[in-house]
C-alpha cells in the first residue's frame, strides 16, 4: 500500500511539475515583464519617428521662410526697377510659401503636444515597467520559497507519523544485537581455560 501511495505521489508530482510548466508564474512574470519591455520599445520607436517628423517639419519650416524672404527681396527690387509684374508675381509666390508655413507651424504644435504626450507617457510606461521588475524579483523569491516550503511539506507528509522514531528504534536494537553478539563472544572468550 505505501507502495502504491508513493508511485501515486510521485506520478502526481510529475503531473504538476509538467503543468506548472506550462502555467507556472515564473513564465507568467517573464511574459508580462517581456511585454512591458517590447511595449516600451515601440513606445520609444514612436517616439523617436515623431520627434524625426517633427525635425523634418522645422527644417521645411525655415527652408520656406528662407524662399518666402529671398521672394519678398526680390519683389522689392523688381519694384525698385519698375518692373511691377514680375514684382507682383513674386508676392504671390511668396504668398504661397507664406500658407505653406502657416500649415506647418499649425501641424508643428500639434506636433510638439504629441511629442510632450509621448513623453509623458513614456515615463509612466518606464515607471511601470520598474515597478514591474522589482515586483516580479520579490514574486519570484516568494514564489520560490512556497515552492520550497511545499516541497518539504511533501517530504515530511511522505513519512509516516512515528517513521524517523522506528528506524532510530531498528538502527538502536540491531546495534543491541550486534554487541550482545559481540558481548557473548568476550564472554565465550574469557571463559574458555587456559592453556
Amino acid at each position: 500500500m505505501k507502495w502504491f501511495r508513493k508511485v501515486g505521489l510521485n506520478i502526481k508530482k510529475r503531473m504538476d511539475r509538467w503543468t506548472n510548466k506550462l502555467n507556472s508564474p515564473e513564465k507568467i512574470l517573464e511574459m508580462a515583464t517581456m511585454q512591458m519591455e517590447n511595449e516600451l520599445i515601440n513606445m520609444r520607436g514612436a517616439l523617436a519617428e515623431t520627434i524625426a517628423s517633427y525635425k523634418f517639419s522645422e527644417r521645411q519650416l525655415s527652408h520656406y521662410e528662407n524662399l518666402s524672404n529671398r521672394l519678398y527681396q526680390k519683389a522689392e527690387l523688381a519694384i525698385s526697377q519698375d518692373n511691377d509684374s514680375l514684382a507682383k508675381k513674386l508676392l504671390i509666390d511668396r504668398q504661397s510659401y507664406q500658407k505653406q508655413n502657416h500649415n506647418i507651424k499649425t501641424e508643428l504644435e500639434g506636433q510638439k503636444v504629441m511629442i510632450q504626450e509621448l513623453k509623458e507617457k513614456l515615463r509612466v510606461l518606464e515607471n511601470k515597467g520598474q515597478e514591474v521588475k522589482t515586483k516580479k524579483n520579490i514574486y519570484l523569491a516568494r514564489l520560490r520559497s512556497a515552492n520550497a516550503t511545499k516541497n518539504l511539506s511533501e517530504i515530511l507528509d511522505n513519512f509516516e507519523e512515528n517513521s524517523p522514531n522506528n528506524l532510530l528504534e531498528i538502527i538502536d536494537n540491531n546495534i543491541m544485537k550486534l554487541e550482545a553478539g559481540s558481548g557473548s563472544a568476550i564472554i565465550n572468550i574469557k571463559k574458555e581455560p587456559d592453556i
